[in-house]
C-alpha cells in the first residue's frame, strides 16, 4: 500500500446536491483525511498543515453551502486536529484554538449558529485534552465564555424532569419526614458526587 503524498480538497459541488448527500460526503472526506494524517510522511503533512487547518475550521464554522457540523462531523474534525498536532507542527495550534474561541464567543449570532458553537467547543475540548499544557493561557477565557454562552445548559445538558406535575408527582424520601419533597440534589445523588469529587 502506497503512502499518501497529499490531501484531497473538498469538492464543494458535492455539498450542493442535498443535505443528506452533503453530510455523507463530508463524513467520508473527514474519515479519509484522518487516515491520511496518520499515514502521510511528516514533511508532507507539515507542508499541507496550514491549508488543512483552514479547511477543518471552515467545516465547523458552517459557511453557506456547508452542512451543519453535527456530532459525527465535529468528532471527526476534533480527531483530525489532534492527530495532525501529534505528528505535525504545534505552533499553529494557538491560532486554531483562538479561531474556535471567536466562534463560541459570537453572542450576537443567530440561533442556527448553535451547531457551530457546539462544534467549536468540542474541538477546543479535544485539543485541551491532548495538549492542554500548551494552551493553558486559554483556560480562563474558555471558562468565562462557557458561562456567558446563552442557554449553555440547554445546549450541553438535558434538562431535569419537572419537580411535580399530574404525571410526575413529587417523590418522597424514605429517610425523610413524611411529606418532605425530595430536592433535586437528593433525586440526583450522582450529581452531588461529581461536584464533590471534581
Amino acid at each position: 500500500m502506497s503512502t499518501p503524498r497529499t490531501f484531497d480538497e473538498i469538492d464543494e459541488t458535492e455539498l450542493l446536491v442535498s443535505t443528506d448527500n452533503a453530510q455523507a460526503y463530508l463524513f467520508q472526506w473527514l474519515s479519509s483525511t484522518e487516515k491520511k494524517i496518520s499515514e502521510i510522511d511528516i514533511a508532507n503533512l507539515k507542508a499541507a498543515q496550514q491549508t488543512l487547518e483552514k479547511t477543518l475550521l471552515k467545516i465547523i464554522s458552517h459557511p453557506e453551502g456547508y452542512p451543519l457540523p453535527g456530532r459525527a462531523i465535529r468528532e471527526l474534525v476534533g480527531r483530525c486536529l489532534v492527530s495532525m498536532y501529534s505528528r505535525g507542527e504545534t505552533k499553529s495550534m494557538f491560532n486554531v484554538v483562538q479561531s474556535c474561541m471567536r466562534i463560541v464567543g459570537d453572542f450576537k449570532s443567530l440561533s442556527e449558529r448553535d451547531a457551530s458553537k457546539i462544534a467549536a467547543f468540542s474541538c477546543i475540548g479535544d485539543i485541551m485534552a491532548s495538549f492542554g499544557s500548551q494552551v493553558m493561557s486559554f483556560t480562563a477565557e474558555i471558562c468565562t465564555t462557557t458561562l456567558q454562552t446563552p442557554n449553555s445548559q440547554i445546549l450541553f445538558f438535558p434538562p431535569p424532569p419537572p419537580l411535580s406535575s399530574p404525571n410526575n408527582p413529587p417523590q418522597v424520601s424514605n429517610n425523610s419526614k413524611k411529606g418532605h419533597t425530595r430536592l433535586p440534589s437528593e433525586r440526583y445523588p450522582e450529581t452531588n458526587e461529581k461536584s464533590v469529587n471534581g
